[in-house]
């Protein structure tokens, strides 16, 4: 009796649970609504994804890789991809990557995703100010005056005894992984050069578009800035 209610329970487990997705290599058309991965602090993409025909998604993978280093972040997006899309077994994978994008799971990721909806074009802003997809940080988009003290103490992240901190030391200094482009940020400062914070508009963040972080202001002009929140 036992091994037919087992039999029939599995059977019908086969029936409701929510059916295999996967993910094939190809071209993601940056116009669609589409997802980037990017690895840590890097500033270009390893994977992007968008919704594929029937149960699949479309995963282009825009550099080959050529060196160990690359090969363990693409080797690492591989796995998220795997694992969100696939293992979770979710009944809609897409709504749920979009849905990621915006957790503190993808925040302290090595891996991070980043969604864009159709027709906005994607930016891997650098501290000096050039991009790499034509946007750039409005002037409606600065909040507050801020000194360098105060930009490092509101970016530092909180020191603990975690494997994470001990496995990577930069996490405590100002702005973790991103301390590089800090500073390189800092280093262009010049006399009379302010530090704004600064936040998109809400409809940003509601398309899954949101940004704010930091930005260097010359002259009334943002001339560079550096992206501490996304979704």
């Amino acid at each position: 009796m036992a091994s037919l209610v087992g039999s029939l329970s599995r059977s019908l487990w086969e029936r409701l649970r929510p059916p295999a997705w996967r993910w094939i290599e190809g071209i993601v058309g940056r116009e669609m609504d589409h997802i980037v991965l990017t690895y840590r602090d890097g500033p270009n993409p390893v994977a992007l994804l968008s919704p594929g025909p029937s149960q699949t998604f479309i995963v282009e993978f825009p550099v080959e890789p050529t060196g160990e280093d690359a090969r363990l972040k693409r080797d690492a997006a591989r796995r998220e991809l795997d694992f969100y899309l696939v293992e979770l077994r979710k009944p809609d994978p897409w709504a749920y990557a979009i849905y990621h994008c915006g957790t503190a799971a993808n925040a302290y990721s090595d891996v991070h995703w980043s969604f864009f909806p159709r027709g906005h074009r994607p930016c891997f802003q650098r501290a000096d100010g050039a991009d790499r997809g034509g946007e750039t940080v409005q002037k409606e988009w600065l909040q507050n005056v801020i000194t360098v003290a105060e930009a490092e103490a509101m970016n530092t992240p909180r020191a603990d005894t975690t494997e994470r901190h001990k496995r990577f030391p930069e996490l405590s200094k100002p702005f973790g992984f991103q301390n590089a482009e800090w500073q390189s940020l800092k280093a262009q400062m010049r006399d009379g050069d302010e530090l704004w914070t600064f936040c998109s508009p809400a409809t940003m963040w509601r398309n899954m578009a949101g940004r704010e972080g930091v930005a260097l202001v010359r002259n009334g002009n943002v001339v560079g800035f550096l992206v501490t929140r996304m979704n």
